[in-house]
């Protein structure tokens, strides 16, 4: 007898010795998350914020935790309550076995989006991503924390998130006002940023536009916030700033700020009223298939009515360093819709503003009369001024010529339109103009061009 009880004694030791250590909790419901999320104390969104508030929402990512491409991405949603807590919301079937598999070198990535919800989704199995309604990455203010280490013991997570805005965010603040329709701020030395990705390993993506190219605003209370990137060249030394504010379709508010010194984390707060107030959307009297076409006054990009602005290839909407058919994306892409998210015009000014198409741009050319203009009101600009015939209102189109490669072609009007050139698959039709002297129908023409090239835009509307 004494020899069997010895015996289940044995095997039981035996048993407990191989047996899988049985984890302190069942769920990771049932896990104490203490995780300090810190506000940053001396980069916060000064304008407008100073701390954590009511209904912020934190999604913190594992960074020893991978996903397959396409599969629900894995994180954990904090978000803050009026009583100064955080509750928590599992996203993806997120497992304590998921926190314990990094052992000692643990660590995980947080990152916040202050005005717009967004959607994350698994792009592959190294990289989650982050996109707005729209389906599109956010231009926006963001927060994050990278590579922060944790540890897992005991059913307990334990860890602090020190949150930072990115390095050269900047604000800019209207006080007391209510977002208007299709709200967009252009500010000389500031470009849109986006927060695109973060590797699952804690590494992150951002994407930049060029500068004064419209950042998108938000109601924040009783104020309006805009945010963007500081250019590095631009920090720490004076410069004059322009502030143009976009809405609508129509009007454009103007503020000057010479002589400013911005840094990192600065903002400006605007309390007076724009020095000047412009409507962008210009009658000349086109209708095209029975709606009337309006024109804006500037190109997209352009600080005033005869700048060139910026310069894209067909179907894309940034600008480059070279123009040509290795540095082009989209080759073989076709008439370019507004809402595609290909629309160089829609993407950058906003609003219901879109890309001419060929017909329209001919349609502008019939509807005027046009006369050169060299050294157009002493700017130096050559170009065109379109004068409609049954209006009489003016928009002035300069020879802002185009970018073969990193080359600029100058002294020619051409510029992009939405329409693909009918029997050529790698050109589009843009609009030509070939006069030196007097300007009538036969000196503008439809032009065939290789959709590589950079081309300047101006803008559309109905």
């Amino acid at each position: 007898m004494k020899k069997i009880l010895f015996a289940l004694i044995a095997l039981a030791l035996t048993l407990s010795c191989t047996k899988e250590p049985v984890p302190a909790v069942e769920s990771i419901e049932d896990i104490d998350f203490r995780i300090d999320i810190n506000y940053p104390a001396d980069e916060a969104t000064r304008a407008v914020k100073a701390g954590w508030e009511n209904g912020d929402e934190v999604m913190v990512f594992f960074n020893n935790v991978r996903v397959a491409s396409g599969a629900k991405p894995k994180y954990i949603k904090f978000r803050y309550t009026s009583s100064g807590t955080w509750t928590k919301s599992i996203i993806g079937g997120l497992s304590n076995a998921d926190l314990a598999a990094g052992g000692d070198t643990s660590t995980m990535t947080a990152v916040y989006f202050p005005y717009e919800t967004v959607t994350v989704k698994t792009d592959t199995d190294s990289t989650y991503s982050f996109t707005g309604p729209d389906g599109k990455p956010v231009f926006t203010y963001y927060m994050t924390a990278t590579n922060a280490k944790y540890t897992y013991s005991g059913g307990s997570v334990l860890g602090t998130l020190n949150m930072q805005n990115p390095e050269g965010m900047v604000q800019f603040c209207f006080k007391n006002s209510t977002l208007k329709t299709n709200s967009r701020l252009a500010v000389r030395h500031v470009q849109p940023k986006a927060l695109v990705s973060i590797k699952q390993k804690g590494g992150t993506k951002t994407q930049l536009k060029s500068s004064f190219l419209p950042m998108k605003g938000y109601q924040y209370g009783n104020d309006v916030v805009f945010s963007g990137h500081l250019s590095t060249s631009a920090r720490g030394v004076s410069k004059d700033y322009t502030l143009w504010h976009y809405y609508g379709s129509e009007s454009i508010e103007r503020w000057n700020f010479s002589g400013k010194v911005m840094n990192s984390h600065d903002a400006i707060a605007l309390t007076t009223a724009a020095m000047s107030s412009i409507t962008n959307k210009v009658d000349m009297g086109v209708t095209v298939n029975g709606k009337k076409v309006y024109w804006s006054k500037f190109n997209v990009g352009a600080y005033n009515t005869y700048d060139s602005g910026y310069y894209f290839s067909f179907a894309e909407i940034y600008v480059k360093q070279k123009y040509n058919s290795s540095t082009q994306l989209y080759p073989s892409y076709s008439t370019i819709d507004p809402a595609s998210g290909h629309d160089a015009a829609r993407e950058n000014q906003g609003g219901a503003w879109r890309l001419p198409t060929c017909d329209e741009w001919m349609a502008l050319r019939d509807a005027c009369n046009m006369e050169p203009k060299t050294n157009y009101n002493g700017s130096g600009v050559d170009g065109i001024l379109f004068t409609s015939k049954t209006t009489g209102n003016s928009i002035f189109v300069p020879k802002a010529g185009f970018y073969n490669g990193s080359t600029l072609q100058t002294g020619t009007l051409e510029y992009l339109s939405s329409t693909p050139h009918s029997t050529s698959s790698d050109s589009f039709s843009s609009i030509y103009y070939f006069g030196t002297t007097v300007a009538s129908n036969e000196n503008v023409v439809r032009g065939v061009m290789k959709k590589y090239y950079g081309f300047p835009v101006r803008a559309v509307c109905n």
